[in-house]
């Protein structure tokens, strides 16, 4: 039997990272996180700054759209200890927000947030077969008081300059005309008042 010497070096193939790999590897995953990093911070500050740069009434004019579909779409409603229920067929995609008018349950409730409350929007697929069938948005701060009335009921009233928000009136089937009232906390001043014609 005949044996060929072989070198130790060949013998045996390296297993592992050098010292010098494993710290190239970290400074490298470090470089990254921190570009990663920086980027996400730029995004958050022009958010900021684009949130601040918006005006009430740009505010005014989203709300007043999202409510008005819903308020259209919707057959029923039902008052809520912090807001109202609408049932019907405003219904959008989940995902891209365009009309599907399947059947949905819209709920605007007052949440606490810090030192006051905001006004969410909750839109819930009850029919769908998905676990995915419910969206929740947040649709103005410093709301105090939420409610639907009927135009013709009369206005809030005040005691020593206080403004006495009104609760949802109206319980069952839409009527042709109502009108939303949200209040900012200090109860003076209210953050938006609208009618809507209905039918």
């Amino acid at each position: 039997m005949i044996r060929i010497a072989t070198s130790p070096s060949t013998r045996a193939e390296r297993q592992g990272l050098t010292v010098v790999e494993l710290l190239a590897a970290t400074v490298l995953s470090v470089l990254l996180m921190t570009a990663v990093l920086g980027v996400l911070q730029t995004i958050t500050i022009g958010q900021k700054s684009l949130m601040r740069g918006q005006t009430q009434e740009a505010w005014h004019g989203r709300f007043a759209e999202q409510l008005a579909w819903d308020l259209t779409n919707s057959r029923t409603i039902r008052p809520l200890e912090t807001g109202f229920e609408l049932d019907g067929f405003a219904g959008r995609d989940l995902g891209n927000g365009l009309p599907i008018h399947c059947r949905s349950v819209v709920q605007y409730t007052l949440v606490p947030a810090g030192d006051g409350n905001c006004l969410l929007r909750r839109e819930i697929h009850p029919e769908s077969l998905t676990l995915d069938n419910q969206s929740t948005d947040v649709v103005a701060f410093d709301v105090d008081s939420v409610a639907i009335v009927s135009p013709g009921d009369a206005p809030s009233s005040t005691i020593d300059g206080q403004l006495i928000p009104r609760q949802t009136t109206i319980d069952g089937d839409l009527p042709p005309r109502v009108r939303v009232e949200l209040y900012h906390p200090n109860q003076s001043i209210s953050l938006f008042v609208h009618d809507y014609a209905l039918r």
